[in-house]
C-alpha cells in the first residue's frame, strides 16, 4: 500500500511541477520547522484546480454564448513571423495562467462586452503572448 501511494504522491508533484505551480504551496497549518509534504502539495493543487474549474466555466460559458468557434484561428505576429494560433489554444493558455491574471482577463472580458466592444480584438492581443 505505501508503494501505492508514493506513486500516487510522485505523479500529483510532477503534475504539479509540469503545471508551474510548485513554489505556491499552501503554508497555512505548518510548523516553523516542518517541511512541505506531498500531501500539503496536493491539497494546494487541488484548491488552485477548483479556483482554475470557476474561471475554465466561465470563459467555456462566455465563448459558447457568444457563439464563438474554438476552432477559429487568430493571426498574430511573433519573433518568427505570422502565428496562427486557435481561440481554443488561447483559452488552453489562459486556463494556466495565474490566478491573478485569470482574474484581470475576466474583468477585461466582462468590460469588453459591457461596452459591446469586439472580444476577438482582446483576444488577438492575449495571443501575441503566447506567439512564438
Amino acid at each position: 500500500m505505501n508503494a501505492t501511494i508514493s506513486r500516487a504522491a510522485r505523479a500529483a508533484v510532477s503534475c504539479i511541477r509540469l503545471l508551474g505551480s510548485f513554489r505556491e504551496t499552501p503554508k497555512k497549518n505548518l510548523k516553523k520547522d516542518e517541511d512541505y509534504s506531498c500531501a500539503h502539495v496536493t491539497i494546494g493543487y487541488i484548491e488552485r484546480m477548483n479556483k482554475n474549474n470557476s474561471f475554465k466555466n466561465w470563459i467555456e460559458t462566455f465563448i459558447d454564448e457568444k457563439g464563438i468557434d474554438a476552432e477559429q484561428v487568430l493571426v498574430v505576429e511573433g519573433k518568427s513571423g505570422p502565428n496562427h494560433i486557435p481561440v481554443g489554444c488561447l483559452v488552453e493558455a489562459m486556463l494556466q495562467a495565474p490566478a491573478n491574471e485569470q482574474r484581470g482577463i475576466k474583468d477585461m472580458i466582462v468590460r469588453i462586452d459591457f461596452r459591446n466592444g469586439d472580444v476577438l480584438h482582446y483576444f488577438r492581443h492575449l495571443a501575441q503572448a503566447i506567439a512564438a
